[in-house]
């Protein structure tokens, strides 16, 4: 499958949106029809990829033991979502063989599409931010209507 590019070309058009926390960009190539899509959080911190949604932090930070809680309930370890995201084919492994997660924590949409808010700790004992929902299945919803559907049609870049 042709995959397109979210950066401006004169055969693409562009449509974004933006609701609560979140914006959804959908790019077509007028020609060839093929279809790029990103989901992320308007601060450019978290994405939405391939059924999972990813919470970036510093490139130099490991968060191979991060550590989460999603709307104050309890404590939840990343790596315990590992097969799940495998499963899923989400791009957990693009950093390098010191660090392969690039300092990006994963979690499954189904955990948080309900969400409010995550607090993750991407280190033990370490700074705790939080990220919020607001927006995101909506405009999950929006992307699926429009066609950003398999879930390869979801991009970072």
């Amino acid at each position: 499958m042709a995959r397109i590019s979210l950066f401006a070309h004169p055969h693409v058009v562009r449509e974004r949106m933006h609701q609560g926390d979140w914006r959804l960009e959908i790019a077509r190539d007028r020609f060839s029809g093929a279809l790029a899509c990103r989901l992320q959080s308007r601060d450019g911190r978290a994405i939405y990829r391939s059924g999972a949604v990813g919470f970036r932090f510093d490139g130099r930070r490991r968060v191979t033991d991060a550590v989460y809680r999603i709307d104050g309930g309890d404590a939840h370890a990343a790596r315990d979502d590992l097969p799940r995201l495998i499963q899923l084919g989400t791009p957990i492994d693009h950093g390098s063989m010191i660090d392969p997660t690039d300092g990006v924590v994963w979690v499954p949409y189904d955990q948080v599409a309900q969400a409010h808010t995550i607090a993750i700790e991407p280190r033990r004992g370490g700074d705790v931010r939080v990220f919020r929902f607001g927006g995101l299945v909506a405009l999950h919803d929006v992307a699926v209507t429009r066609g950003c559907a398999p879930e390869s049609r979801f991009v970072d870049k």
